[in-house]
């Protein structure tokens, strides 16, 4: 866990991860804490990942919507944790590579069963 505050950076892999504001909002029946982190890659910005801290009045309760983005190779990953200080909130940062390819190697796999299926069994003469 890391404790950031608005401005602050961190870097994992080659990936650097700023916290760059929270927004706060009103929707119907909660209210929310929106963290704006922006993602780069050696200086290049390349997405934002927002994650959420959201407040469920009517049962009292606290939920954490964590952030995805990805591209075919890899996965970044925001969560939101406890404010730990006026401006500063925990946050857990992942950087995960090749995660999509197991989805892939699963439908590389139901379609050889599909084709060994359909291909039937030779009938003798």
């Amino acid at each position: 866990s890391l404790n950031l505050q608005p401005g602050q950076q961190v870097t994992l892999a080659r990936y650097t991860f700023r916290f760059e504001r929270l927004d706060l909002q009103a929707k119907g029946n909660y209210t929310s804490e929106k963290a704006i982190v922006a993602l780069f890659d050696h200086q290049q910005r390349i997405g934002e990942l927002m994650p959420e801290r959201r407040f469920y009045e009517a049962r009292r309760q606290q939920m954490m919507e964590p952030s995805i983005r990805w591209n075919g190779i890899h996965d970044w990953y925001a969560v939101m944790g406890e404010k730990t200080g006026a401006d500063r909130y925990a946050f857990r940062l992942y950087v995960q590579s090749g995660v999509r390819w197991i989805w892939g190697g699963g439908l590389l796999m139901i379609a050889g069963a599909l084709l060994s299926g359909w291909r039937g069994r030779k009938r003798d003469a």
